[in-house]
């Protein structure tokens, strides 16, 4: 196959994060001990090499422990070249994606949410503790608000084959179909239009280990960068007939 054929193919948005940009977006990063940031992006598709393309990056901060979420949207200029960066002209034998200005075009806000629901951004990481004594009446409902015509991606921790939570995602009233895949931490859904979906999750009963929390984020495309304090699940382990 011709490497340089590119119907079908995709390619990552580079994360060369300039300096600067964190704190034009969280200015509050560096007082955080427990912070984390997600940023994802659509693969990119060009029709030539040479071609220019706009991506759409989001990246947004959690920090925890100051009870604060802050997200960015950026516009970036990716050109698809041959060869590697420095490398002399007519002994390009690779594909790379060379990234060009970038600029902020939005700060987005939780939407407006019905009364009992948590208003989250795309790319806030939600850590949930449980104690042993109310998994079995865990219901908390989330919202966010998605663009049209994505396959919405959540990633939720403990695995299903771990502690299956039970999931349910509406949007006007209806609720949509939810592809779980048992052996990962991903879950996914597809939007129809923009607008504000409702996530809940529940418990999904009694087990012999039961998690002491579950966490997750809400995004699409493809993850660029996920890094900062994430704790670990812990595991409850009864001894009781109740379990399943």
């Amino acid at each position: 196959m011709d490497k340089f054929d590119l119907s079908g193919r995709t390619f990552d948005v580079p994360f060369l994060k300039p300096p600067g940009q964190t704190l034009e977006v969280c200015p509050r990063w560096g007082e955080s001990k427990e912070r984390m940031e997600v940023a994802f992006a659509e693969p990119l598709r060009f029709k030539q090499v040479g071609e220019t393309v706009d991506a759409t990056l989001y990246d947004t901060y959690t920090l925890r422990d100051l009870h604060e979420v802050n997200a960015g949207v950026y516009v970036i200029r990716e050109t698809l070249r041959k060869g590697g960066t420095g490398g002399p002209a007519g002994t390009a034998s690779e594909l790379f994606v060379e990234e060009g200005d970038r600029k902020l075009i939005q700060r987005p806000a939780p939407p407006k949410t019905s009364p009992g629901a948590r208003a989250l951004m795309p790319g806030e990481i939600v850590i949930r503790p449980v104690r042993s004594e109310e998994l079995s009446s865990v219901n908390d409902r989330y919202a966010v608000e998605l663009p049209a015509h994505k396959r919405i991606r959540i990633r939720l921790d403990p695995f299903p084959v771990e502690y299956e939570f039970k999931t349910i995602v509406t949007h006007d009233g209806s609720d949509l179909a939810i592809q779980i895949e048992r052996d990962s931490s991903d879950r996914f859904f597809e939007t129809t239009n923009a607008g504000v979906y409702e996530l809940t999750v529940r418990s999904g009963g009694a087990a012999r280990n039961e998690p002491d929390r579950y966490s997750f984020y809400i995004s699409w495309g493809v993850p660029v960068a996920v890094s900062g304090y994430l704790p670990i699940v812990n595991w409850h382990t009864r001894s009781d007939s109740s379990t399943k």
